[in-house]
């Protein structure tokens, strides 16, 4: 097997850069809408920064889009390497401390003057494997050339999901955290040693870079173009922007994380 180690992206482009670009020219946008696009972003480009300079050898996948039947998911990165292919869910979330308790459930603390302010939040790990089912549904309708692809590695052993945290001001407190879900949270600078880590302790087959590419593309087929129309359509539905400013600090920290002074 040749030596393999540059990062190439398949796909580069971000739905939610063409989003913040339409936005940005409308009057109904918010400020909210805003931010959270454009925290987003800022998210994604940290991920996509440190996979480049990975130097592990990978094929990445940026804004992934999936159809089955009636499902659709959006997934921020899919990243296939040798020995694992990763579905990456980014959040930038703006707060100091993001917990998981023993059930898998998550706050998030931000202080506020001498006060840390609590909110459960939807878990994020909830979100990308609800996403990664779709990919799921797509391989069993593809059942024959899926496990041609994989060659004999099982489904299970070869596919990962996992979330990312990018705001490197935040603290994960995982201490309560049960493992299932511990060891698929990580911050963005703990990202490619996960990944190097894994590969270190892979026991299975590892795949060539044509067999990689070969994955990689399968992916690639399956996604759905987001296109111009559809955003401009969901743009166009947005409140005005003077009803951002009747909006209290509690909805606002409830939807953003962030705390502003009103």
């Amino acid at each position: 097997m040749s030596l393999f180690y540059e990062t190439i992206f398949l796909k580069k482009d971000s739905s939610l850069e063409k989003k913040l670009g339409i936005l940005k020219t409308n009057s109904k946008a918010n400020k909210d809408e805003i931010y959270m696009l454009e925290t987003g972003i800022a998210g994604e480009n940290q991920v996509a920064y440190h996979l480049n300079k990975s130097n592990i050898g990978m094929y990445v996948l940026r804004d992934v889009n999936l159809v089955c039947d009636d499902l659709k998911a959006q997934i921020d990165f899919v990243v296939v390497t040798s020995h694992h292919c990763y579905f990456i869910e980014c959040k930038n979330y703006n707060a100091d401390i993001i917990r998981v308790d023993e059930t898998a459930n998550f706050e998030m603390s931000t202080r506020y003057g001498k006060k840390y302010n609590k909110v459960g939040i939807k878990s994020p790990m909830s979100q990308v494997e609800d996403q990664f089912s779709v990919f799921k549904k797509i391989c069993l309708n593809n059942q024959e050339k899926v496990t041609s692809l994989l060659a004999g590695v099982k489904f299970k052993d070869y596919f990962k999901t996992i979330v990312v945290f990018t705001n490197s001001e935040s603290r994960l407190d995982l201490k309560h955290a049960p493992n299932s879900v511990k060891y698929r949270l990580l911050k963005v600078d703990n990202l490619i040693r996960q990944i190097e880590y894994d590969g270190e302790h892979c026991d299975g087959k590892k795949f060539s870079k044509e067999q990689m590419n070969d994955i990689a593309m399968f992916i690639l087929e399956n996604n759905v173009p987001v296109k111009i129309g559809e955003i401009q359509e969901n743009i166009d539905h947005l409140e005005p922007i003077d009803n951002y400013e009747k909006r209290n600090n509690h909805q606002w920290f409830r939807r953003t994380g962030r705390l502003v002074n009103g």
